[in-house]
């Protein structure tokens, strides 16, 4: 059980970090504006509303490698891959859907990313088991 529980969390992390890695390089191409304040809501979705589309592409790709790669981690421990690998996909989905709660999006966008998480969890889980069972 405590291995489970290590295995989604160390998903969870490596996932997140992946996200976050990718995100990065996003915002080198898509760089916010000088003087940008992240208490201000309104500043935040008026950006989010003129980002081109290719600076969604580069989130919803680091959703696809950050699940993935979560969910490959978490299912490294053979004995209860896939269903770590689910639980990665589900807590990257719910902190997904957090953050469209709190930051608007366009609809889109929400549709899209939040149909990631889990089949790309579970693709990842899929690769972490063959490995795990050599």
């Amino acid at each position: 059980m405590i291995k489970n529980v290590l295995y989604v969390l160390s998903g969870v992390i490596i996932g997140g970090a992946v996200i976050y890695l990718i995100e990065s390089i996003g915002h080198k191409i898509y760089p916010l504006p000088e003087n940008f304040d992240w208490t201000d809501a309104e500043v935040i979705e008026d950006h989010i509303a003129s980002l081109p589309i290719g600076a969604f592409v580069i989130v919803l790709f680091a959703y696809i490698l950050g699940s993935f790669s979560g969910g490959f981690m978490a299912a490294l421990y053979k004995n209860s891959g896939l269903p770590n690998a689910i639980v990665v996909g589900i807590l990257l989905l719910l902190l997904g859907l957090l953050n469209m709660l709190m930051i608007q999006h366009p609809t889109w966008f929400l549709v899209v990313s939040l149909m990631i998480y889990l089949p790309f969890a579970y693709l990842g889980g899929r690769l972490g088991l063959k490995i795990a069972k050599n």
